[in-house]
């Protein structure tokens, strides 16, 4: 289920999220904003699982590197940042 702030966002961007789960609704927000749409993306390096995020600026970062509370974690939590 998409929630009703996540669904205001994506009208006011344009996009219809009817037939959308909250992932699918964040991700099509951060295409349509220009951002690479990652949000949930765990990858997987050298056999281990890890949350990577180089977008210090997404109004999604903090949602999205907290979203494993609860459920089984990923093996590593990395902040990158480009110098």
């Amino acid at each position: 289920m998409v929630e009703e702030w996540i669904k205001d966002k994506a009208r006011k961007l344009g996009i219809d999220t009817d037939k959308m789960n909250k992932l699918e609704a964040i991700r099509a927000i951060q295409q349509k904003e220009g951002y690479r749409p990652c949000y949930g993306f765990p990858r997987t390096f050298d056999g281990f699982k890890m949350i990577v995020c180089d977008r210090m600026d997404c109004c999604w970062r903090s949602n999205c590197l907290g979203m494993y509370s609860g459920r089984p974690k990923p093996s590593f939590v990395f902040n990158v940042v480009d110098k």
